[in-house]
């Protein structure tokens, strides 16, 4: 009989505050079970603005080109290093997948920027995810 809540007016021991039923769009809907345990009801939520998600997609593109960028550099100098020969096939195929990052990370800000954005396609992550393996498979093949 301890693990029964207790009935109201009954030595009633103090229970966590809950509404009924939030309504499904407001952001108090949106926390996890967790989150609305740590949620103080009563107090606002903070949420990020509309255009933020859109911000870090775009940046995290931008980091993935300038990472390819600076892995294409790298390579440049150690084909030069080794006087270059096969070991410029690495530092051309980094090139083009570094173009290619590039070219897909401004596509696809230049999307997320508008007022409703559009699903980008499957095959642009596809082909990008194929000319980095192609790259790094290069990497090995011509030391």
């Amino acid at each position: 009989m301890s693990d029964r809540l207790p009935r109201p007016g009954r030595g009633r021991t103090e229970q966590p505050c809950r509404s009924a039923s939030p309504s499904p769009n407001t952001a108090s809907s949106r926390l996890s079970p967790r989150q609305k345990y740590r949620h103080r009801l009563g107090e606002p939520v903070v949420t990020a603005p509309a255009g933020a998600q859109a911000e870090r997609t775009g940046l995290a593109w931008r980091r993935t080109a300038l990472a390819s960028a600076a892995c294409t550099v790298l390579l440049l100098h150690s084909a030069a290093q080794r006087h270059w020969g096969a070991a410029f096939v690495p530092v051309l195929l980094s090139a083009s997948t570094s173009a290619l990052l590039a070219a897909v990370a401004v596509r696809r800000e230049r999307a997320l920027r508008t007022g409703r954005p559009v699903a980008m396609s499957p095959i642009l992550p596809a082909i990008a995810s194929l000319a980095v393996t192609v790259t790094a498979a290069s990497v090995a093949v011509f030391p």
